[in-house]
């Protein structure tokens, strides 16, 4: 099954990054996921860490889908869905632990992916982490995530996917940022 791959696949760059051992150290880790799709994601990390906030961005169409599979299989858990135009309505005064975008900020155009980041900026600690996993699109068009998010957040490491049993997409890598 694709999903099923791809889901295994970011969850062995996040565990790879130490990502488990720094949201096992928090009480109540706060994740923000831009673009879930429907949430496969999502659901992996909250059967991990069940007392998480999870708070996820995306367009209307895909937040259908998201919200119906989270709340079928995880009713008790604290998820919020926020349509993408919603971001400025995350309570500033809360710290985000880990900022999750896998893909999708490759579809974006430029603009988009710089507006994505002054908000998510808005919301770091000295000790938040940013997980991305986006290609360069620039070829169809849309644009390299990475070149952009390097303008607001400091690259901490490019995860090398040592975990990952088969060879994963050439021009797509997954990497951690921090602030600057």
């Amino acid at each position: 099954n694709h999903d099923l791959r791809v889901c295994l696949e970011r969850l062995s760059y996040i565990y790879e990054a130490g990502i488990f051992d720094y949201l096992k150290q928090i009480k109540n880790p706060i994740i923000l996921e831009i673009g879930a799709g429907y949430g496969t994601l999502a659901y992996q990390l909250l059967q991990n860490f069940p007392n998480a906030k999870y708070i996820i961005i995306d367009i209307p169409e895909s937040l259908i889908f998201s919200s119906i599979y989270l709340s079928t299989l995880l009713p008790t858990a604290d998820i919020h869905f926020l349509n993408n135009y919603e971001i400025s309505h995350i309570n500033l005064l809360q710290n985000i632990d880990l900022v999750i975008n896998t893909i999708s900020m490759s579809e974006f155009l430029e603009q988009q992916v710089s507006f994505y980041c002054e908000k998510i900026k808005l919301l770091f600690n000295d000790d938040t982490l940013f997980f991305e996993h986006n290609e360069d699109r620039r070829p169809a068009g849309f644009c390299d995530a990475a070149s952009i998010i390097s303008n607001y957040f400091t690259l901490r490491e490019t995860i090398s996917g040592k975990y990952i049993p088969y060879h994963p997409r050439s021009n797509c890598s997954a990497r951690i940022w921090i602030n600057k």
